[in-house]
């Protein structure tokens, strides 16, 4: 079983992708979203690295994504 991950993006670039009211945000104002909101953004060739670099996010894994919104 692989581990599910999770993306931290500014609020902007969730804003772009219309995810900005149905994902949680963190203390900082950025935007928690989850790997399969990613399946029909950008490119079919582009990888997942890759999606997450063009919206300036950062890769999270479930614990991070909790901790980040406990903050």
């Amino acid at each position: 079983m692989r581990a599910y991950r999770y993306i931290k993006i500014p609020h902007g670039r969730a804003v772009e992708l219309g995810l900005h009211k149905l994902r949680a945000e963190t203390s900082d104002g950025c935007i928690i979203i989850n790997e399969s909101d990613l399946m029909t953004y950008g490119s079919p060739e582009d990888s997942f690295e890759d999606k997450v670099a063009s919206l300036e996010g950062k890769v999270l894994s479930n614990l991070e994504a909790r901790q980040e919104l406990k903050k």
